[in-house]
């Protein structure tokens, strides 16, 4: 996928007089580098509810739930992972490749991907746009900071990486709706898998509703929409 070209630090050869690629932002290496699966023993399945959320009425996409599942094989030297993957179901299933070595938990760029396809859909821009900004904030601009999640009755160390892509987009005004967009991305060595969610949340926007009212917050109004990715308890292969 276009979102894995400099998240996963792959390079091709350049000419020797090719100034040297940047280093991986500690963003990209939480989000891609790190090996997620490491603690794995295949054959494992992880499963995550998926739920769309939105606070506007007339949204073009309805709110909903669903499950994405991922089922991790052992390589034929017996390593971790092979991976085969549904991310969604009936008409929302988005088709998925299977992976012959994974490391890092491609759950991540799964749903990336599907933000960006979204993206170009409701608003006629282009996915590589899309894709473009999000690599650059993860490269330039994200936020990681320590946090804690609660998973099988206990309180675990995580990580918390957080962008905004579009704010500073010069052609913001094209998709204005959803320049506000954040994401943000919980990881935790200590859960399976490594991803405890992922949620992408756009803003509700000034005069959406008919303008502000005096003394109004607008921080305090329920986001426009919401999709959030959460790890469900693993089941066995």
């Amino acid at each position: 996928m276009a979102l894995a070209g400099s998240a996963v630090g792959q390079q091709a050869a350049s000419a020797p007089s090719s100034p040297p690629s940047p280093p991986i932002s500690r963003a990209e290496q939480a989000l891609f580098q790190d090996e997620h699966l490491k603690d794995l023993r295949p054959p494992v399945q992880l499963q995550y509810e998926f739920e769309r959320r939105s606070a506007v009425t007339g949204d073009p996409v309805a709110p909903f739930r669903d499950k994405v599942s991922l089922q991790f094989g052992a390589r034929p030297d017996g390593s971790c992972c092979t991976t085969q993957g549904q991310f969604l179901s009936s008409q929302r299933a988005m088709p998925l490749p299977d992976i012959e070595a994974a490391t890092a938990n491609p759950v991540i760029l799964f749903f990336l991907e599907r933000e960006v396809r979204e993206l170009q859909r409701v608003t006629g821009g282009q996915s590589a746009h899309f894709r473009r900004r999000i690599r650059l904030a993860l490269a330039d601009a994200a936020q990681v900071s320590a946090t804690t999640v609660r998973y099988g009755g206990r309180d675990l160390s995580a990580t918390e990486v957080r962008i905004t892509p579009y704010l500073d987009d010069p052609v913001r005004a094209r998709f204005a709706a959803y320049a506000a967009t954040h994401y943000q991305f919980i990881l935790c060595s200590q859960v399976p898998g490594g991803v405890f969610s992922i949620r992408t949340t756009v803003p509700a926007a000034g005069g959406e509703t008919g303008g502000e009212t005096r003394g109004e917050n607008k921080a305090d109004r329920p986001p426009r929409s919401e999709e959030t990715l959460s790890l469900l308890p693993t089941s066995p292969g």
